[in-house]
């Protein structure tokens, strides 16, 4: 599959190439060049996604990409770093179900390759298109989040970050082994939740949990 119509190359800033040190990640930088052999060998791809439509707290996610680059490729890189890649910027579709479907199709890809995708930027519902990369490989996952509530939101009128594990609950086929979400705060979480994730099964860890033994969040 050509990844590169879902892909708008990310180009580093002129404050990161200049940077000296050999050490430093930028220094290793490879970008997608739309060429699928450049993929080959690769462990890591790093994907951005400029869409902050579903999110409904804070404003501006989807300019993180860049942002949070520009502060990773400056630092120094690891003596056992392995194989990685930029695959550059998803950019909103026209609708937020497009951009869920582009997350899929580029992710999908990678772990068909054995590659993990490591997303940044975007909403916390842009889970939902890397959850779905796993539908058509029928492979079982296990979800964790890392939230101070729970987000299963009571309307389905508008899908947003608040509201988006409704769709990966009760998505058919349902390939959701297991479902962890860790830091929940008491005074935050509406108790049906809870009692819910119980009834299910699930887990869910409350911050002061995770605080008093990061052993036991592991």
């Amino acid at each position: 599959m050509d990844l590169s119509i879902f892909l708008q190359p990310y180009e580093p800033s002129e404050n990161l190439t200049s940077l000296s040190q050999n050490s430093r990640l930028i220094k290793q930088f490879v970008g997608y060049s739309g060429d699928p052999d450049s993929l080959n060998g690769v462990s890591i791809a790093i994907i951005g996604v400029c869409d902050d439509r579903g999110q409904r707290i804070s404003a501006g996610t989807g300019k993180a990409p860049d942002l949070v680059r520009q502060e990773l490729y400056a630092l120094y890189q690891p003596e056992s770093l392995v194989s990685w890649i930029d695959m550059g910027n998803i950019l909103p579709g026209a609708t937020l179900e497009d951009t869920y479907f582009a997350v899929k199709e580029v992710c999908q890809e990678l772990i068909k390759r054995d590659i993990v995708p490591v997303i940044i930027g975007g909403s916390q519902d842009i889970t939902l298109g890397n959850y779905w990369a796993y539908e058509s490989l029928e492979q079982t996952v296990n979800l964790v989040t890392v939230d101070y509530r729970l987000d299963f939101g009571q309307s389905a009128k508008e899908q947003n970050h608040l509201n988006y594990l409704n769709r990966i609950i009760l998505h058919k086929p349902n390939y959701l082994f297991n479902y962890t979400n860790l830091a929940h705060q008491l005074y935050l979480t509406e108790p049906e939740l809870i009692q819910l994730m119980q009834k299910m099964y699930f887990d869910s860890n409350r911050l002061g949990e995770v605080q008093s033994s990061i052993a036991f969040a592991e």
